[in-house]
């Protein structure tokens, strides 16, 4: 771990809403703290929780904003890392920096806090290239590229294969430890198996906003061991004491793709976020993705295994995503409409019971309130009394008599919202 304490502004030059400074080092805290004021009751920080208070330029306040805590290891370099977020102006950025330089920091290098998240081993060498090409990506792709990278692309293949090459080792050592028990055919017959051996890959895709990228499948291979061991028993060595046989392979196959069923799963009519009562939650939005089939199967059918291909779509999306719905959920009180009860018990009764029914009914866009649908069949078998109400003009006894006051009552509070 680095002894000395880095600082730099960690967002783009210019103006902008906020301005990010960051420190990283064994004396982070203690710069945070002569140069950050947090309001309200003072007390010591906390790691990873965000306090709002001034950032001080000697007695005077430079600017109000955020910071953070964040102790070893929990942070990007597995230092101490504390960042101050202010108002970005140049100079407020740069002489927040100035300050911290005062107070004992250095400037960082660039690219300094990633080469110390690489030597504290926070992330690899790979992943160190990945965080570069990931900041200076300009397109779908290469933003695309640099995300695999930086979850272990290169170094997952490297491990896996490294992994491969542990089971090999160990099966020569136990070969050698223990010749009576283990043959010398039946040993290299495993571990040239082991070596052989491919894995299967199946088709997969993956969707962006404005792609469609489509694996193709890649069939793999094992190898029968007894056959291969009987094969090296049978042969004859030559004067090197080599014995060349024939793998005996039997071709692994994977999973090709589906495009129809594919374009049936993301393609459709894109769907709005909307409210679902019964788990009191939303459910998000889907967007359709369209491309042509005919031609993706094309270019499928004619890429060698392993290939990925960029097939272009077009996009339909939602008009409400579940951030907008989130925001505006039972946000508005939109009308409101008061009618009394009176007459009868069971006409009481009745439109006590409506209203307990149809209250904390939700409609998302589109949908209609269906009245009876929620409080029908009127019937004394689905909990109504008998009371006075309105037939044919008359005032006679029914089941349910009174319940459309309830339904009277929606109606007008609809029309005073301008429903």
């Amino acid at each position: 771990m680095e002894q000395d304490t880095i600082v730099a502004i960690a967002t783009p030059p210019g103006e902008g809403g906020i301005g990010i400074v960051r420190l990283s080092g064994p004396r982070a805290e203690e710069i945070l703290t002569r140069v950050f004021l947090p309001a309200g009751k003072a007390g010591p920080w906390e790691s990873h929780r965000m306090r709002y208070g001034t950032v001080r330029d000697g007695a005077e306040m430079l600017d109000e904003g955020m910071a953070v805590l964040m102790r070893a290891p929990r942070s990007y370099t597995r230092e101490d890392v504390a960042e101050i977020q202010l108002h970005a102006s140049p100079y407020g950025t740069r002489r927040a920096v100035e300050i911290c330089l005062e107070a004992g920091a250095r400037l960082a290098e660039p690219g300094e806090f990633t080469r110390r998240a690489f030597l504290n081993g926070r992330i690899d060498l790979s992943r160190a290239e990945a965080v570069m090409s990931l900041i200076s990506a300009r397109s779908t792709q290469a933003h695309r590229a640099a995300l695999r990278e930086l979850e272990g692309g290169v170094t997952a293949f490297v491990r896996g294969a490294a992994d491969r090459l542990y089971e090999i080792q160990a099966g020569l050592a136990a070969c050698v430890d223990y010749p009576e028990e283990i043959s010398e055919e039946e040993g290299a017959a495993e571990i040239i198996g082991d070596a052989a051996d491919v894995p299967a890959e199946d088709f997969s895709y993956e969707a962006t906003d404005d792609a469609l990228y489509l694996t193709k499948e890649t069939p793999g291979r094992t190898i029968d061991r007894m056959t291969l061991r009987d094969r090296l028993a049978e042969a004859e060595a030559d004067e090197t004491g080599s014995r060349t046989v024939e793998l005996p392979a039997a071709v692994l196959p994977a999973a090709p793709g589906d495009l129809i069923a594919l374009d049936a799963l993301l393609g459709g009519e894109a769907a709005n976020a909307k409210y679902d009562p019964e788990t009191d939650s939303i459910v998000p939005e889907r967007m359709a993705l369209h491309f042509d089939v005919q031609q993706a199967q094309r270019l499928l059918n004619a890429a060698a295994p392993g290939t990925t291909l960029e097939i272009p779509t077009t996009a339909s999306e939602p008009e409400v995503t579940a951030e907008e719905l989130k925001r505006v959920l039972f946000r508005d009180l939109l009308g409101t409409y008061t009618t009394r009860v009176g007459g009868a018990p069971g006409r009481k009764a009745n439109v006590k019971l409506t209203a307990q029914r149809v209250n904390g009914a939700v409609l998302n866009a589109g949908e209609t309130f269906n009245y009876y649908d929620y409080c029908g069949p009127f019937s004394a078998a689905n909990g109504y009394q008998s009371a006075p109400g309105y037939l044919h003009g008359k005032t006679v006894e029914v089941d349910g008599g009174g319940a459309c006051q309830c339904s009277s009552t929606i109606y007008a509070a609809a029309l005073l919202a301008n429903l």
